[in-house]
């Protein structure tokens, strides 16, 4: 089974429902499936915040990477302030397109279709995922730091793959937020991961 990356910037807001269909089978139990229109309105601040993965064979969209760029106001909500995850409530004029003095990322979603779990979907887009934030970096955009919130077991043994270290236990949903900087963000952007997970956040 082959596989080709696809990128925000190449796409347009159509290609969302796609997301979104996997969002519906993905986070349906846990209850964190997010609107349409409020993935719309985020994407329209900066379209530069999705990293997908589809099947050359079938074209089925097989799995994405969901990062937006946050204003110092929401950075600093989710990772010091929130005591339930911030998701799909995120409003727009929370984000700022990316920007050349430094730029931090929040992880609103991973999620893999369940139909490609044991394929080389997962390997493959993270690897397409740090080697687009190197191209972003390349590009004049740099990265200061990445949070994600864990809302799985899965989750959380992806994040730790990925070097990011628990940052704290939200009180409202028992949710985990995690960062990702300095030194363990440049052994990310190395490639340099840590004993292998499950991507899903």
């Amino acid at each position: 089974m082959n596989f080709k990356l696809q990128y925000g910037e190449d796409f347009d807001e159509n290609y969302l429902k796609r997301i979104m269909e996997i969002d519906e089978i993905v986070y349906a139990e846990d209850g964190y499936v997010g609107e349409l229109k409020n993935m719309v309105a985020r994407y329209l601040v900066d379209p530069r915040q999705f990293v997908c993965i589809e099947d050359t064979e079938s074209g089925r969209l097989a799995g994405y990477i969901n990062f937006i760029p946050c204003t110092k106001a929401l950075y600093e909500d989710i990772r010091y302030q929130s005591e339930h995850i911030r998701d799909d409530d995120i409003r727009p004029q929370e984000l700022e397109p990316l920007k050349q003095t430094g730029n931090d990322l929040f992880i609103i979603s991973i999620a893999l279709h369940p139909d490609f779990k044991d394929t080389d979907a997962i390997k493959d887009l993270s690897n397409g995922w740090i080697d687009y934030l190197n191209r972003l970096e390349t590009s004049g955009y740099p990265i200061t730091s990445i949070t994600a919130t864990a809302v799985s077991p899965d989750g959380r043994k992806a994040l730790h793959r990925m070097q990011f270290e628990q940052e704290r236990i939200l009180r409202e949903d028992g949710n985990i937020v995690y960062v990702c900087e300095e030194q363990n963000l440049q052994k990310l952007k190395k490639k340099e991961l840590r004993l292998h997970g499950q991507l899903r956040k």
